[in-house]
């Protein structure tokens, strides 16, 4: 039987999708779609930013909102991982990496004890309630919401893709977009979910699915690894390997 090509089906929001979708294409040689779950909307923001001593910043859109916001950029940026703080210091901050997760930064802003207050750049929908665990360990944070997701609806390809029956690779980037996509996936032994967590995996529930490949680390290089040893590309990759 000849080894079918899997379709990668790629739901985060853009800018990422695309450009996640371009690196799936050069690395694997395969299909894909693009199909954003959600979309980012910008949220007004009346509070007065320079009564901070510092940014917490938990993903690329709410390092995006600096150059919106017009926070001054002698401010101090602490960003959940590498590619926020990249955003970021593109915007001319000097952002930190600080742990790959919640977890991580709150444990290393602990450790830093940088100067306070400090706020929570985030969407409206946001996990690990970082400012009000910060607060209880004696570093006060406020929150302020910076950015929409809303939901998107999907085209007449994407369901098609969704009901044929050849392998559908699922990367998914965080819990309610894996919560999302899971509500629009039918009962099919043909989709194949990689979580970029276990937080996100914990939300990811299709019927006939097996379980989500967890990424070894919250990264997008980790995703793709993840995604490489995903059953059917690792087959499809071996028989180009085979073929070469």
């Amino acid at each position: 039987m000849t080894q079918a090509a899997p379709l990668c089906l790629v739901t985060r929001p853009e800018p990422e999708a695309s450009r996640f979708a371009d690196a799936l294409r050069a690395r694997f040689e395969v299909g894909v779609i693009v199909a954003p779950v959600l979309e980012i909307g910008v949220r007004k923001v009346s509070a007065k930013l320079d009564i901070f001593e510092g940014m917490i910043l938990t993903s690329v859109n709410a390092a995006r909102s600096l150059e919106r916001l017009s926070v001054a950029q002698e401010m101090p940026c602490f960003a959940v991982g590498e590619k926020t703080a990249s955003v970021a210091q593109s915007l001319g901050y000097s952002a930190i990496a600080m742990g790959g997760d919640a977890e991580g930064l709150i444990a290393e802003l602990t450790k830093l004890g940088p100067a306070a207050p400090l706020v929570h750049l985030r969407g409206e929908h946001s996990r690990g309630d970082i400012a009000s665990r910060l607060t209880s360990l004696g570093l006060y944070c406020e929150e302020i919401i910076v950015y929409q997701q809303v939901e998107r609806v999907w085209n007449d390809e994407v369901q098609s893709s969704i009901s044929a029956q050849r392998p559908l690779i699922l990367p998914l980037f965080s819990p309610r977009s894996a919560r999302l996509v899971s509500a629009r996936m039918g009962n099919s032994g043909y989709i194949w979910p990689v979580a970029m967590s276990a937080a996100v995996a914990m939300e990811v529930e299709i019927p006939g699915a097996p379980p989500a490949i967890i990424s070894a680390s919250p990264t997008e290089a980790a995703m793709m690894d993840a995604i490489a040893s995903v059953p059917p590309m690792r087959a499809w990759v071996e028989k180009a390997d085979r073929q070469s």
